[in-house]
């Protein structure tokens, strides 16, 4: 009979309870609300319509315009319906130079194309919301256009005057803002003859340098991946520039049957100013132009002050730039010639697999040590073969890590090259978010790896060797350490919130959230996260949990939050502490006390109809019923930071367990004593016990009924 209760009691405390009335109410009562709920509009603007009064016609494109990153068409201001304009509309799996736009509205240029405005704006078609960008149209037409319609070279006053000036104007303008057009050519910048104005076009849907073909680009960023250029500095506006004018003397077709791997070979056996004028005959004057703007080293290339005195008629006299020689014998690899160590390191990136064989087989050593006569470096590759020889043989992922070191010791004015990937320290949140855009798992990992081992710094030391680029670099080389020296804690983590995804918004803090949920919605900040999530709680409430790893990474990301999100109030039920429900509601309600946002009713209720049945853990009846009727009352509220406080903060799970665990105890003190007197052979004991003890107490009670009546007696 004893093992029959302990059977039962077991069985009962294992299994879990039906659902009772009240808890089929309530999930009632939370689908009906969801199904009848109505949340407030995300944007205030209407549709295709930006800060209120630019009005996007979709069905007007405006593809003399567009890009590889953004979709132009016209657009109207409602208030001034004289004036045209163009709306970019930017792609979905893009970035934007979002940190450049408010000092270009708030400090514009007679020749830099008018940005009016920039924002979130939903779309009519396709139905779902886009950063857009209005710029004012300009009235001229593209500068390509008018090269390959002259049929006469223009004189050198009206280069000077109507196309070198207005652009260096730009060019200063904007580097008193900190900024880097990056996208100064021929297809944009755009000229009026008739009013004789030139206007530089847009930089600001793409990353700096993302749109540039690569001719106009120096060799240090021709050499690195679209997304990977950086921000750059205004002296690679100056090189551009210089290119625009070679299309002005030579056309069009100057460049045209050049690839972008020969045109580097050639500008680092050459130097820049012979790779791309082509040894041309050009008129004399403008000799001092290309050699100062183009020259070999980027730190001899003019700025505005060298510029600006030229167009006011000083005559430098530069001289020519001999072609870069270091080494007294060539150095042969792979069929192929290089007599400098930039010409190596870039032989090496594009045969990343040999690179190993030819560090063990000494040949680089000994023609560092016997052409170049660099002992220094001569010592350098000896260790490294040592080291790539050890990992080589243990098969070590670290060797990546090897092969990039000596690539940059031989070229520390080129980008980082691991494997595929090449780019600047400042064009790593940009290529990390190529990358993940492109789903290259790879590539990914080894800018994780990049990021981990701290090669960054080892980064930084060689070009701080150089003391021309030290007072130049370190200032921003400071602020990029101290934001991958933080990410090297967040990679080692790996809870939720953490991960690739949390490294993507962490490098890109303006990115919109890219979880597949919101699709059709552009949620770059946590107001317009926590929005999001309560419009979508109708139709996903029953079906998800109001996180996944994107928007877990978004919020962690906004929130700073360093470590694993662990809820030691729940210890006591494992299931509760560790369930992506209860850690998704601790990430909403700080995301919420933060945005300050008092009523989200459809995301409160979306999080009820989730915890609902995780209170299936909860055994005691009564307890269950309180945290109902709490649940009902909580998504009520609209507020997730008073959910979380009742179901995380309370200590109600502690405080469940133990009166459980004391009634398991009490139940197994009462079962042994159920036991214990259900025994055959202990009844006569306890019969003979019994017996005893009445007989004497029988015996005590006649003692003392004799001995008062003895007493009276006497």
């Amino acid at each position: 009979m004893a093992q029959e209760l302990v059977a039962k009691q077991s069985d009962i405390l294992s299994k879990p309870m039906a659902k009772s009335d009240f808890e089929l109410e309530l999930s009632k009562t939370l689908s009906n609300f969801l199904q009848g709920y109505t949340p407030a509009a995300i944007t205030k603007n209407e549709p295709d319509l930006v800060d209120g009064r630019y009005k996007i016609s979709l069905n007007s494109p405006a593809s003399y315009f567009s890009s590889e990153s953004a979709a132009a068409y016209n657009a109207v201001d409602l208030k001034n319906p004289e004036k045209e304009f163009i709306a970019l509309v930017c792609g979905n799996a893009t970035t934007q130079r979002t940190n450049i736009v408010a000092p270009l509205m708030s400090s514009p240029h007679p020749n830099l194309m008018v940005l009016a405005t920039a924002g979130i704006t939903e779309l009519s078609q396709p139905n779902e919301e886009r950063y857009v960008i209005i710029y004012e149209k300009p009235n001229g037409k593209k500068l390509s256009e008018l090269i390959a319609a002259s049929k006469t070279r223009p004189s050198f006053e009206f280069i000077c005057h109507n196309i070198i000036a207005p652009v260096l104007g730009v060019i200063q303008h904007l580097s008193e803002l900190g900024i880097t057009h990056g996208n100064i050519n021929c297809e944009n910048i755009y000229y009026n003859p008739s009013i004789n104005l030139l206007v530089v076009g847009p930089c600001t849907a793409e990353p700096c340098g993302f749109a540039q073909p690569f001719y106009y680009e120096p060799v240090e960023r021709m050499q690195a991946l679209q997304s990977g250029k950086g921000e750059g500095n205004n002296t690679h506006d100056f090189y551009a520039l210089a290119v625009v004018i070679l299309h002005v003397i030579y056309g069009l077709n100057h460049f045209q049957e050049m690839e972008k791997n020969t045109l580097i070979r050639k500008i680092l056996k050459e130097g820049a100013f012979n790779a791309l004028t082509r040894n041309k005959d050009m008129p004399e004057v403008f000799f001092d132009f290309f050699r100062g703007l183009l020259s070999h080293n980027y730190s001899d290339r003019w700025g505005h002050k060298y510029l600006k005195a030229w167009l006011d008629g000083k005559r430098y006299n530069v001289m020519p730039t001999p072609p870069p020689q270091e080494a007294i014998r060539p150095f042969e690899f792979e069929n192929e010639v290089a007599y400098t160590r930039r010409e190596v390191a870039d032989i090496f990136f594009h045969h990343w697999a040999e690179v190993p064989e030819i560090f063990a087989s000494g040949q680089l050593a000994t023609w560092v040590a016997i052409s170049l006569r660099n002992k220094e470096l001569n010592e350098y590759l000896l260790r490294t073969a040592k080291l790539i020889s050890t990992s080589a043989k243990k098969n070590d992922p670290y060797i990546n890590e090897q092969i990039m070191r000596a690539i940059f010791v031989f070229d520390p004015t080129g980008p980082v090259r691991i494997g595929k990937l090449s780019f600047h320290l400042d064009g790593i949140s940009t290529v990390f978010a190529d990358m993940v855009f492109k789903e290259a798992d790879l590539e990914l990992q080894a800018l994780m790896q990049f990021i981990e081992l701290s090669m960054f710094h080892f980064v930084g030391g060689q070009k701080g060797k150089d003391p021309e680029r030290q007072e130049s670099d370190n200032g921003a080389f400071d602020a990029i350490f101290m934001r991958l020296d933080k990410l090297r804690s967040v990679i080692r983590n790996s809870g939720i919130g953490f991960g690739v995804e949390r490294i993507l918004y962490d490098l890109n803090p303006k990115m919109k959230c890219m979880s597949p949920m919101l699709s059709g919605m552009h949620v770059s900040s946590l107001a317009s996260m926590l929005k999001a999530l309560d419009k979508l709680a109708p139709k996903m409430a029953h079906n998800s949990d109001p996180i996944d790893k994107h928007i877990a990474a978004f919020i962690t990301s906004h929130l700073n939050v360093q470590h694993d999100i662990y809820l030691p109030s729940l210890s006591a039920h494992p299931t509760l502490a560790k369930h992506q429900v209860m850690i998704a509601l601790k990430m909403l309600s700080s995301a919420q006390h933060k945005a300050g946002i008092p009523y989200l009713p459809g995301l409160t209720n979306w999080l009820a109809v989730r915890i609902l049945p995780l209170l299936d853990v909860i055994r005691s009846r009564t307890l269950k019923r309180k945290l109902v009727n709490m649940l009902a009352s909580s998504a009520r509220s609209g507020s997730t930071q008073k959910m979380a406080d009742m179901f995380i903060e309370s200590g109600y799970a502690q405080a469940e367990v133990m009166a459980f665990q004391q009634a398991v105890q009490s139940f197994k003190q009462n079962n042994n004593d159920i036991t214990y007197y259900t025994k055959r052979e202990m009844i006569a004991v306890h019969s003979r016990q019994l017996g005893a003890r009445m007989a004497h107490y029988i015996a005590v009670a006649a003692l003392l009924v004799s001995f008062v009546i003895s007493v009276r007696g006497s």
